[in-house]
């Protein structure tokens, strides 16, 4: 019976492919009657376009034959040219319809033929009316040649092409010949295979059926050899799952839709004190209390109902008592369906105690501090998992909110997290991720930008897993915020180094009020002496009270008052760290400067030139400014020499960060090998016959100059004047 049913299905396919080949034989027999017909018609236009070209050859020998050699044996074939052109253009027009593109080419040269054969006319003309020079002028312009050239260039081209089709055609012709000898011999020698392989078949089938029983029970043994290796696989991975999982600080579990624990590592042991194998199979309230359950029952009927749950609680366990925990739960599809769930449950009661502790130990320090302490309370971690042989990848809606999005994201990928990484990170990330999937752990710290411009700081750690030939199947760790931790580190530095620099201030200043302190009380020794005297004697001899009396007290008290002023300068110059600068023009500051001195300097004669063009404006303190220039010009007059007038310049120039302010004057000058270490020291004086002063003038010009990142340069010798050089 399976013989007779396979005999008519090869008569069935025979028939078939017979049917078939006939119509594949009559379309390209077809194909072949079009073709030919074809490169007939391409034989044809080919033919009529060399008649055209002849003719107008024809036509412009004549013509020039004829007013050249006034032979008129050359206008026969001119008038023969003229009268063809007519019919034989027409004939060309009618072959050119079924070739749209040489019709337009041909389009464009028809007037010029046009407009060639009236200038032949035209030629003749000039002959007949006994012009013949201006006949052969005309005809040898350089619009006829170029004329002919584009006539004979375009119809060349077209017959070229023309050339071309036959050629194309006529292959075509010859392959549908072909195609049809071949489907005929095809049809023929399928179904003498059909019927052939029909008979063998019949012959094979009864030798096949022993082997077919061998064969089976072959991949059977092979099947159960398989299915016992996979086992021994499944168990290994088993196990190294269990070692992972065992390694880490936090519950990990499968719980089954029926809310039975199918897997759970030694935490479990750690925190409730049962061997974890009496959990298997229990439910959820047998394990961790009613109470518990009571309250968690909402997250685990949304993660069996297909939601990735997270949540923090203080959950009340029956045997591992009073816990704050961060749980995370991650349903487990399969075809579309949710047959568990993934938790990872993680105690945070010590950090809630240290945040509590922090809370109460810090409720008086700024305001940074307080949003540390609230970012440590409500910091939160992500999950993820990568898979390099699927090449996907898992995470948590909080993993999401980490990086930016406020809704969980349904693409995520290695690729994606890379275009977040900052590119100055992602040399760091990639050999991270490198060595984790040599050694088997990742840890590193890196910046991200998450999508609305925001540069977050990034902590992640994960485990990688590998097959037994040490390759890397899959990793998967968590992702912190330490964002605020960052910025808090920051902060904290620099607020060391501020307080670092004001202690370096604080000890100057210390220096300075112990040299003054030293020289306050010998400079108050004179006039606290001078003022017992004069109380002295006024007890003695109340009738000598006088004017003596009160110059004596007056030059006294004076001093007194200097002394002071000159402690009030230091502490005022010490302690301005954060006076704000601005452009400060120098022809005005030095005008109000110059008004104080104008006196003094009109009674000695002095001189003081200024040249401020290269360098008019300086951004600086406009009152350390003012204190630089008004000590510098009453120094100057102070330290004038009696030998010479004196005379003050003031220069500036600008450099590549800063000015240049040189001041120069033409007084005693000093021996910088003596002086030159005390020269810039509070309280400081050079003995001089005329000179007086309280030795702070260029300790403080010095110290402006240095608190704004400036330096100070001396050249000066006895009787040579002395030049400083400030750069500011």
């Amino acid at each position: 019976m399976k013989f007779l049913s396979r005999l008519l299905l090869v008569f069935l396919l025979s028939l078939t492919a017979v049917l078939i080949v006939s119509y594949y034989y009559y379309s390209n027999t077809r194909s072949f009657i079009r073709e030919a017909h074809g490169v007939q018609e391409a034989y044809q236009l080919s033919n009529q376009l060399e008649k055209v070209l002849s003719w107008v050859i024809d036509a412009e020998s004549g013509q020039r034959g004829y007013i050249i050699t006034m032979d008129e044996s050359y206008l026969t074939p001119y008038w023969k040219a003229k009268q063809a052109l007519v019919r034989e253009i027409d004939t060309l027009e009618s072959l050119l319809v079924a070739y749209p593109h040489e019709a337009q080419q041909f389009a464009k040269i028809k007037p010029i033929i046009r407009e060639r054969m009236n200038r032949l006319e035209r030629g003749l003309e000039l002959v007949k009316a006994e012009q013949r020079e201006d006949a052969i002028d005309y005809i040898r312009a350089g619009w006829s040649k170029e004329a002919m050239d584009q006539i004979r260039r375009t119809m060349g081209q077209m017959i070229r092409r023309m050339g071309h089709n036959i050629q194309e055609l006529s292959r075509q012709a010859e392959h549908s010949s072909l195609q049809t000898l071949g489907s005929v011999t095809l049809a023929v020698m399928l179904t003498f295979l059909l019927w052939l392989l029909t008979f063998i078949q019949a012959i094979v089938d009864w030798r096949n059926k022993e082997r077919l029983a061998k064969g089976l029970a072959q991949m059977n043994d092979e099947l159960e050899g398989k299915v016992l290796s996979r086992t021994q696989d499944l168990q290994q991975s088993e196990e190294q799952l269990r070692l992972i999982t065992d390694a880490l600080p936090v519950l990990i579990s499968y719980v089954d839709a029926e809310e039975r624990y199918r897997f759970n590592n030694k935490a479990y042991e750690t925190w409730f004190g049962i061997p974890r194998d009496q959990h298997y199979g229990e439910k959820i309230e047998e394990v961790l209390g009613e109470d518990t359950y009571q309250i968690i029952k909402p997250y685990v009927s949304a993660v069996l109902a297909g939601q990735e749950v997270y949540y923090e609680l203080a959950l009340p366990y029956q045997h591992g008592g009073f816990r704050h925990v961060s749980a995370q739960y991650i349903p487990h599809f399969y075809e579309g369906k949710v047959f568990g769930y993934y938790a990872l449950v993680q105690d945070i009661t010590q950090q809630k105690q240290a945040e509590e502790e922090q809370i109460k130990a810090r409720e008086l320090a700024e305001e940074r501090e307080a949003q540390l302490r609230l970012s440590l309370k409500a910091g939160k971690m992500g999950i993820w998992q990568l898979d390099f042989i699927q090449n996907t990848a898992r995470h948590s809606p909080e993993h999401d909110r980490i990086f930016g999005y406020p809704e969980p994201l349904s693409d995520w990928s290695y690729e994606i997290f890379m275009k977040h990484v900052l590119p100055e990170d992602q040399a760091l990330v990639l050999e991270s991720f490198a060595q984790a999937r040599q050694s088997g752990e990742l840890d590193f710290e890196a910046r991200i930008r998450r999508p609305k411009g925001e540069i977050c700081w990034i902590n992640v750690k994960g485990l990688t897993f590998f097959d037994e030939q040490r390759k890397s199947l899959s990793m998967a760790g968590i992702v912190m915020d330490v964002t605020e931790q960052k910025q808090a580190e920051a902060e904290l530095l620099q607020a060391i180094k501020a307080l670092e620099l004001r202690s370096d201030e604080l000890a100057k200043v210390n220096d300075v009020l112990d040299t003054f302190v030293y020289t306050a009380a010998h400079d108050l020794k004179a006039p606290v002496a001078n003022m017992k005297l004069a109380v002295d004697l006024a007890q003695q001899s109340p009738e000598l009270i006088g004017d003596n009396f009160l110059r004596i007290m007056n030059s006294s008290v004076n001093r007194l008052e200097n002394t002071i002023g000159s402690l009030n300068e230091v502490i005022q110059v010490q302690a301005n760290c954060d006076v704000p600068v601005k452009e400060v023009p120098l022809e005005s500051l030095l005008e109000d400067i110059k008004k104080d001195y104008e006196t003094q300097l009109r009674e000695i004669g002095a001189s003081l030139h200024q040249d401020f063009s290269k360098a008019p404006q300086i951004t600086y303190v406009e009152s350390y400014l003012y204190s630089i220039l008004n000590n510098l010009i009453s120094n100057a007059i102070k330290y004038r020499s009696e030998q010479r007038k004196l005379e003050i310049k003031m220069t500036t120039y600008p450099q590549t960060d800063a000015i240049q302010l040189i001041f120069q004057d033409n007084g005693m000058g000093m021996d910088l090998k003596k002086n030159k270490n005390a020269l810039f020291r509070a309280f400081s004086r050079f003995a001089s016959h005329k000179a007086d002063g309280k030795g702070i003038g260029l300790y403080l010009v010095k110290t402006m100059v240095e608190k704004n990142g400036g330096a100070i340069e001396v050249e000066s010798a006895p009787e040579q004047g002395t030049q400083l050089l400030y750069f500011i």
